[in-house]
């Protein structure tokens, strides 16, 4: 008879997480990747005025159809307003944040002098 409680257990390994861990990671490649060279957006792009003369002189023409043209419903006219109200409001507020842009003020929010050369001094 063969005692089998005399061989000695084999330790189990604690159970890891399902993935890879760290160490079993493939290594980092030899050469790095060249990073893209992205080209600078056109400054036709960056400029905010035209979308929002065109869509304060939308909400116009809108407010005017609707007064002129419909009976119908009053709310339609107040949504208009308030249309025209919001882009009035932020082409003033554009206006005053690019004309401290433009003076060089040190609280003045950046990247709305996207036409100007950059070689040209700016007005203190």
């Amino acid at each position: 008879m063969t005692d089998d409680s005399a061989e000695p257990q084999a330790q189990h390994a604690p159970q890891q997480p399902h993935g890879p861990s760290a160490s079993e990671a493939s290594p980092a490649p030899e050469h790095p990747r060249p990073e893209r060279q992205v080209p600078p957006i056109p400054s036709y792009l960056l400029d905010p005025r035209p979308p929002m003369l065109i869509g304060t002189l939308a909400w116009t023409i809108a407010l005017l159809a609707q007064m002129l043209f419909f009976d119908g419903d009053m709310r339609t006219v107040i949504l208009c307003a308030v249309g025209v109200g919001v882009g009035a409001v932020g082409t003033a507020v554009y206006a005053l944040q690019r004309r401290a842009v433009i003076a060089g003020s040190a609280g003045a929010q950046e990247g709305l002098d996207f036409d100007r050369v950059a070689d040209q001094p700016t007005a203190n």
